[in-house]
């Protein structure tokens, strides 16, 4: 039996700021994050990141793009100025990934 779909948020609708906590909370769990050891940072104007770095297993950061869309951020087809190009999201992973190889 397949797993029922889960519904996404339409393109300009805000996910919930309880679903984004869950979601982190979670990562933060299987990950055995120290509790209540996040930190936020504003690495830009409309970005938000919510860091949990005391982990035994990989680090946990969440971004939040206040006035961002269901997309991928920071693609070429992001118009400039818009929040959604202030956040490079392949070179932002891409960058996370190196600093934590799989052991």
């Amino acid at each position: 039996m397949d797993a029922p779909a889960r519904r996404r948020p339409a393109a300009g609708v805000r996910v919930a700021a309880a679903e984004r906590t869950r979601s982190l909370q979670c990562w933060v769990a299987a990950n055995g994050c120290a509790r209540g050891k996040s930190t936020k940072s504003k690495p830009t104007a409309q970005v938000t990141a919510d860091a949990d770095t005391l982990c035994s297993g990989a680090d946990v950061t969440g971004y939040v793009i206040e006035g961002g869309i269901h997309g991928w951020p920071g693609l070429i087809t992001n118009e400039p100025g818009s929040p959604m190009a202030e956040l490079a999201a392949s070179q932002t992973i891409a960058a996370f990934l190196l600093k934590h190889p799989h052991k």
